[in-house]
């Protein structure tokens, strides 16, 4: 057995899925998916407790996310489950909704010669930090040993949380006319994730994702990510006391790639609008997983056959490659149906049997 695979086993992936990772015969290609706000609406749906007060909870998240394996069987649980957290940890208003996910109400400053006034949250004391906290410590002593998967501790990426901070509109055009304010505000913003990212790991998260959704070029140019991502990710990375962390940045994210492979520790890449083979040319022989790239649109709104179809040209098109992971480009919308997921998941028992043939 390599040591990749040692180190797969140690961080508590089963053995079926690094099968299939490694394109063994007889496998099967993995399938996981991203289970924020779908978690939340479902644990709501199932409990009627309104999802502000699941989402204040770790109790109540964590069960969310073993109801989801139990459904599902799937490999991958974390608790932070919206991307407003550091910003309401840096004094962000949030809007806290009864079945879905809470939104952004106002940011924690309102111009940019404001951000020197920011102070670097406690992530014991402010917002929900200490809840996400609570979740690791949850995991650890009550289900780490019970169940076959990975709980992912996650971060949001600099880009994300910065223009939380300061609202998304602030942020962008400070890019431009602000640069040097930008990266005052995303040196403190680094140090914060790289504190509560490591937190959750000492409260007994396996290992750390980083959601990055606003780093995509789908929102900036390649150029803006190679100065206000790319090196703040690259210390994130270092500086996180994990062996190796996931990645994800939905949307259209073809520019970026080859900049993104080479971030540091970099283990999971998560992409959406991206041809996956393109992505795994890229890589060559470093050892990357691509995960991705089935629409939660989809997975939301097509018919079991669509998604069947979808599924199989992604599995093709991939072959015997390995290092790929069937997921969803991002978080499962609310109301996905069941049938739609489960269709989603055998088709790779039906078509993902390694060695592939079409």
């Amino acid at each position: 057995m390599s040591l990749i695979e040692d180190f797969l086993l140690e961080l508590g992936f089963s053995q079926e899925l690094i099968d299939g990772v490694f394109a063994k015969l007889g496998a099967f290609i993995p399938t996981i998916f991203l289970s924020g706000g779908f978690s939340i609406n479902e644990y709501h749906k199932k409990t009627n407790i309104p999802a502000y007060k699941i989402v204040k909870n770790a109790e109540h998240l964590v069960k969310a996310q073993i109801d989801l394996h139990k459904r599902f069987k799937i490999d991958l649980l974390t608790c932070l489950v919206d991307l407003n957290i550091m910003s309401e940890a840096f004094g962000a208003e949030i809007y806290y909704e009864y079945d879905v996910l809470p939104m952004p109400k106002s940011p924690a400053v309102d111009s940019l010669d404001k951000i020197e006034d920011l102070e670097i949250p406690d992530p014991k004391k402010d917002g929900r930090l200490p809840v996400i906290l609570e979740c690791s410590k949850i995991y650890k002593e009550r289900y780490k040993n019970k169940y076959n998967v990975i709980y992912g501790g996650v971060i949001e990426g600099p880009i994300t949380a910065a223009s939380n901070i300061i609202g998304v509109e602030n942020f962008m055009r400070g890019l431009i006319k602000a640069p040097e304010l930008i990266h005052k505000l995303l040196d403190k913003v680094t140090t914060a994730l790289i504190e509560f990212g490591n937190m959750q790991l000492e409260f007994g998260a396996d290992a750390i994702g980083i959601a990055e959704p606003t780093a995509s070029s789908t929102c900036i140019s390649l150029e803006f990510f190679e100065e206000f991502s790319y090196p703040y990710l690259k210390k994130i990375n270092r500086k996180l006391n994990t062996p190796g962390t996931l990645i994800h940045i939905c949307g259209y994210t073809e520019p970026i790639i080859k900049k993104w492979v080479k971030i540091p520790k970099t283990f999971i890449i998560s992409v959406d609008e991206v041809d996956v083979r393109y992505a795994l040319d890229i890589i060559g022989n470093k050892f990357v997983i691509v995960a991705g790239n089935i629409s939660p649109n989809l997975l939301l709104r097509g018919t079991p056959e669509e998604i069947e179809q979808k599924t199989k040209e992604i599995i093709y098109k991939i072959g015997n490659n390995g290092k790929f992971v069937l997921c969803p480009g991002c978080d499962l919308a609310p109301g996905t149906p069941e049938k739609n997921i489960m269709t989603f998941i055998n088709t790779s028992k039906k078509y993902g049997k390694f060695p592939i043939k079409n």
